[in-house]
């Protein structure tokens, strides 16, 4: 693996949205489980120093990301849209345009192999939708359920989410 460069957290969440042709990420629970899944596989735990992700009522979590992607969205740099669902808020996230600017610094400290795996992980888990993500993120790191409330919800869901 190539050396990473030092990037703090509003880096990496701007990093990935940018990613894709700055594709929006749909939901809080997939955008936190792919920065996960990316430190584990992709990024040799680098972001566990940033992060410090731990088990939670839904899976990995991280006590940084959220107050992270607020001040990114105070600052006019990621557009949160918050839609009424019958299963309460959805959330997405996109870049501004002075988003977009602001991403590209570390976009381009990164080799473009890890780019393209970064964007591949992206294209997957929001291809896959929340549950299969969480049913892999479940299966593959059982160690970060131990504190799930959905747990058994995860286990037992239909193929067809």
């Amino acid at each position: 693996m190539s050396l990473l460069p030092n990037l703090n957290c509003d880096d990496w969440l701007l990093l990935f949205l940018r990613l894709n042709n700055n594709q929006p990420i749909r939901g809080r629970l997939l955008f936190i489980k792919m920065l996960f899944v990316a430190n584990k596989e992709l990024l040799n735990n680098t972001l566990d120093k940033l992060f410090n992700f731990y088990p939670d009522k839904n899976g990995p979590y991280s006590k940084t990301f959220q107050p992270c992607l607020n001040s990114l969205s105070q600052k006019g740099l990621v557009s949160e849209l918050i839609k009424q669902t019958e299963m309460g808020n959805a959330y997405e996230y996109k870049l501004t345009t002075e988003g977009i600017e602001k991403a590209n610094t570390p976009c381009d400290k990164l080799d473009s192999d890890l780019k393209k795996k970064l964007s591949e992980l992206k294209k997957a888990f929001i291809g896959l939708g929340h549950m299969k993500v969480l049913r892999y993120v479940y299966q593959k790191y059982p160690e970060y359920t131990t504190e799930s409330v959905i747990k058994d919800d995860v286990k037992n869901a239909s193929n067809y989410f």
